[in-house]
């Protein structure tokens, strides 16, 4: 344990230059947004925002809610399995945009437990002349993933001496070094970006891990603000659980695309594309190969009324095809402002159909049978959702409740046909297909916040949940039917910095995992956090420190899973201009 601690805070020990972040014209005050973790990483941003919608897949992130569909959309790439919405890769652009002449970051975490399981970070990006921009870092990601996962024990206690992490031995779930370069001249932009490393994901259909190792390349050329051309290569090796027979995935793909707006605060973009997936395997999966065009076309508008009318209607949408997969989605959002009174109302709706030929990756679970994991989501799935939300905002005061209600027709329900054991670790043979019937749900919270003296800081909610119709009962995840809790933080600002203290509980109500034969049942449990943060030198320096999960039991998310345990993470953050 102490190599793994040691490395864990080794991390957090280096000094990092990045920038603090900045508080936007439109962003709520600080006392309406809740308290964060004082080094962020969007895992536990939105594990602690949300923590009743929060689950893990045998160590990988997954959200359930009620205003969001089972899809997902964004610019984040599938993996391998195209509808699932919690394995995706997508390239972290963030550094080639930054103005700042020199931006570092590090930061680690450690659980207090044996053994353990450290998370570490670092991140650098300079530019030595005005137009080039230069960055390097490295991203090792245990939360909650290390050894004892059975997955992971089973693959590295069987002779496979193969390295799987640049460092330490917890079998992390991803672990990459990553260098890029950016190049401005003329309003025009040349970027590229290498990941090399490993990473694990998880089957949403056996529940089967799979460590790749291998890369990700990408390269880009943007042309003022009215065109962009990406090239992206993946291509990773896995050997197989069972024999270690590789299974070797490569995609290509390259995208053009068109930027535009017009009258009425319209903002579109177009996106035209070739793509190439493969799958090369003697034992894990299905053997297949597929050439694509994707395309994608994506609208926004923001449009206010005349001053006169205190109106805000926002709406935006994306439809396009990509591996064969139609996919359809609508929101608009309309909110109003009288006075002290803020409501607001959405609506939102989704359409995807899966086209003739459409293929996903299909794993042999035994070697020599036919014995395999599925995944054929519904033919014409789609579903909507609406909800309102009323605020009564004051100066240092705002208090406010909300509801939705959501409908969806086939949605993926997983049918298990044989679930056994693989070493430590449960695996279940079956398939997800598109339920025929009906899916709904609402849900309904309360919540208010506010500041006192401007120095403390104070948020509370509570809300509640509830899934009907024929195939409620089916639902892989259902997450808690209730939740209560509230956080408050106290800042003393000082004349070199600030000093500021976060914490955070929320009780959740029982969880329930699905499709592993018996019901596996989350109990109650609480989610929790406390920060220490000091900003230095006119807020060009930032320390943290932060106890996640510093009290209660320890609970598991999953049948696979780690418990969730008291983790202590710790940081450095600054920047130089």
């Amino acid at each position: 344990m102490a190599n793994a601690a040691a490395a864990g805070f080794l991390a957090a020990a280096l000094l990092a230059v990045s920038p603090l972040p900045v508080r936007a014209a439109d962003a709520p005050p600080a006392w309406d947004r809740p308290a964060t973790v004082a080094v962020e990483t969007d895992f536990l941003r939105d594990r602690l925002e949300a923590p009743q919608n929060h689950f893990l897949l045998n160590g990988q992130e997954g959200f359930i809610s009620g205003r969001e569909f089972y899809q997902t959309f964004g610019d984040a790439t599938p993996f391998l399995w195209p509808t699932h919405p919690f394995l995706r890769y997508g390239t972290d652009r963030s550094w080639q945009s930054d103005t700042l002449t020199l931006v570092a970051r590090a930061l680690g975490s450690n659980e207090i437990a044996e053994p353990s399981s450290p998370y570490a970070f670092s991140d650098i990006a300079w530019s030595p002349i005005e137009e080039l921009r230069l960055h390097a870092g490295l991203d090792q990601n245990g939360l909650y993933s290390q050894r004892t996962f059975p997955n992971r024990k089973l693959i590295s206690s069987r002779g496979n001496d193969a390295k799987l992490a640049w460092f330490g031995r917890d079998l992390p779930l991803k672990s990459q070094a990553n260098v890029g370069a950016a190049f401005e001249r003329r309003g025009g932009t040349m970027a590229a970006q290498y990941n090399q490393g490993w990473w694990w994901t998880t089957s949403p259909v056996s529940g089967q891990a799979y460590p790749w190792e291998g890369f990700n390349a990408e390269l880009l050329y943007k042309a003022g603000e009215d065109f962009d051309l990406t090239l992206v290569e993946q291509q990773w090796d896995s050997p197989s659980p069972f024999q270690f027979d590789k299974s070797h995935w490569r995609r290509s793909e390259i995208t053009m695309s068109f930027l535009g707006s017009s009258e009425g605060a319209w903002l579109w973009r177009l996106d035209l594309g070739f793509q190439r997936r493969t799958m090369s395997s003697k034992g894990a999966f299905e053997s297949f190969e597929e050439k694509t065009y994707p395309f994608r076309f994506r609208y926004r508008q923001d449009w206010s009324a005349p001053d006169s009318l205190p109106f805000r209607m926002v709406s935006q949408g994306t439809m396009g095809i990509r591996e064969r997969m139609i996919q359809i989605q609508h929101s608009s959002e309309f909110r109003e402002t009288v006075g002290s009174h803020q409501p607001m109302q959405f609506l939102r709706g989704y359409y995807r159909h899966r086209m003739q030929g459409y293929v996903e990756p299909t794993e042999i679970l035994t070697p020599d049978t036919t014995f395999l994991a599925v995944n054929q989501p519904g033919s014409q799935a789609r579903g909507w959702v609406t909800g309102a939300e009323y605020r009564e905002v004051r100066k240092h005061f705002l208090v406010g409740i909300g509801g939705d209600y959501a409908m969806e027709w086939e949605l993926p329900i997983f049918h298990l046909g044989v679930l056994d054991t693989l070493g430590e670790a449960l695996r279940r043979q079956g398939s997800y297909l598109g339920s025929d019937h009906l899916l709904q749900n609402a849900s309904g919270k309360i919540f208010a916040s506010g500041e006192a003296a401007k120095q403390v800081t104070w948020r509370l909610q509570a809300g509640m949940r509830e899934f009907w119709s024929h195939d409620a009962d089916e639902i892989e995840f259902r997450p808690s039917p209730w939740w209560a809790g509230g956080g408050a933080g106290w800042a003393l600002p000082g004349k070199a910095g600030q000093t500021r203290l976060d914490a955070q509980a929320t009780y959740l109500g029982p969880k329930e995992v699905r499709g592993w034969g018996p019901v596996f049942k989350v109990p109650t449990h609480w989610e929790n956090h406390i920060s220490l943060s000091q900003t230095l030198f006119s807020d060009r320096l930032k320390l943290s420190l932060s106890a996640l999960h510093a009290f209660g039991e320890d609970f598991r998310d999953q049948p696979n899973g780690n418990p969730v345990r008291f983790r202590v993470m710790g940081g450095i953050e600054g920047l130089i201009y």
